[in-house]
């Protein structure tokens, strides 16, 4: 490889690295994230495939859990309690529709049926925060500001996701299993760069440009 060729593959491999690096830093830190008791008015759960037989798997129960909890922690002292809304419709490896037993779940976790919102036509995660959007607008038309729950690993890409869809966020993760993370993390880098390939080819011309300037 020419001097040339390199510098630019010894730029690209650093570049890569430090996206890897800001990735994983905002994984880490969506765990940590903790939203004053009335900061949000909902509290949004991203669905995931059910078992087989449409029960919450372990992925998704971590959601619930994590959103169970931080609902507490909203209304702790707050003169209003935000609005649980779980997000998921029925893709084709699921039997039923994903919101109808995370509700199910959360109400066996002690939140009350009649105060939970039910989103159950997404397929995507576009999909999930754009329903959803709609949802909240029609309760609060006059603004809202909402935490969305989702796994660790999926936070980067949602939080994006959200900006770009103009949500009054702030996305909190729940820390998947353990023996899932590897395979569920790839998985996401791999569709955030897909989703926003437009602007990650722009940055690797942008780094080859100057390392061959340089």
């Amino acid at each position: 490889m020419s001097p040339l060729g390199v510098r630019v593959s010894v730029a690209l491999v650093i570049f890569g690295m430090i996206g890897l690096l800001a990735w994983l830093a905002y994984v880490v830190a969506s765990r940590l994230r903790r939203p004053e008791a009335g900061s949000a008015d909902f509290v949004v759960v991203l669905g995931s495939t059910l078992t087989s037989d449409g029960q919450v798997p372990p992925m998704l129960a971590a959601r619930l859990d994590k959103a169970h909890e931080t609902a507490a922690a909203l209304r702790d002292g707050a003169e209003t309690r935000p609005v649980l809304l779980v997000s998921g419709g029925k893709t084709r490896r699921d039997a039923v529709a994903e919101a109808g037993p995370m509700a199910g779940y959360l109400v066996a976790a002690g939140e009350k049926a009649e105060e939970l919102l039910l989103e159950d036509q997404s397929l995507t995660t576009k999909d999930n925060l754009r329903l959803a959007g709609r949802l909240m607008a029609e309760a609060r038309p006059d603004g809202y500001r909402c935490v969305i729950v989702t796994s660790d690993y999926h936070c980067p890409r949602v939080a994006i996701l959200a900006r770009c869809g103009r949500l009054p966020a702030t996305v909190v993760g729940a820390t998947a299993p353990a023996r899932q993370w590897p395979r569920a993390a790839v998985r996401d880098v791999a569709a955030l760069i897909v989703t926003f390939w437009k602007s990650f080819a722009a940055l690797v011309a942008v780094v080859a440009l100057v390392a061959v300037v340089i």
